[in-house]
């Protein structure tokens, strides 16, 4: 259901299952004691990104959702493999908290890139960064420890987990002093069935 507002601030993201978020949330108890300058995602916000959208109009919703459509349509369901913790960016300060994401069936890359060209003609251009596919853990205002909490986080173990990915979801953020709350906008079904 679409709330009543003038404009949207809109992203393209992927859903983990239930029991996927949970073992990310095991995760973060486990590195919280040791990283207190890390705000940690709710469960509710544990999700694959695929593209960033930006501030929409709501009469271009609508368009928006077409075009999904016809990209989810046209890509196969997959599995994936949430596995391995590490931060961005590479270098320096840490900034956000990610658990990694595999996908060896070739289907994520060409899917996300079908989507950003698809935005991109909608009048979306893309911020230019190649797509990382990851789930974000946690953010930091500021990095303080010299390198200590880069140190912890990339000791922490994340054995591979599977997930299937069977739909596309274009999600509203609200941003509020208490962070942002999501609102699913609509779904899109990728074409066949999970293996």
């Amino acid at each position: 259901m679409i709330p009543h507002q003038q404009t949207f601030r809109l992203f393209v993201a992927m859903e983990l299952s239930p029991g996927g978020k949970l073992r990310l949330k095991r995760v973060q108890k486990e590195l919280a004691p040791r990283c207190p300058d890390v705000r940690w995602t709710g469960d509710e916000q544990l999700h694959l990104t695929v593209r960033f959208i930006g501030d929409a109009p709501v009469g271009h919703v609508e368009a928006i959702a077409r075009e999904l459509t016809a990209c989810a349509a046209a890509a196969e369901p997959f599995d994936m493999a949430v596995e391995g913790v590490g931060c961005f960016p590479a270098a320096g300060r840490v900034r956000v908290v990610w658990a990694g994401v595999k996908e060896e069936g070739g289907v994520l890359l060409p899917l996300a890139e079908a989507i950003d060209a698809g935005l991109t003609r909608l009048g979306y251009p893309s911020d230019g960064k190649p797509f990382r596919p990851h789930v974000t853990l946690g953010r930091v205002k500021e990095d303080r420890s010299r390198g200590e909490l880069r140190g912890v986080i990339e000791a922490a173990g994340l054995s591979p987990s599977m997930e299937c990915v069977d739909e596309l979801v274009l999600i509203a953020s609200d941003l509020s002093s208490r962070g942002p709350r999501y609102s699913v906008i609509s779904t899109h079904a990728l074409g066949g069935e999970c293996g």
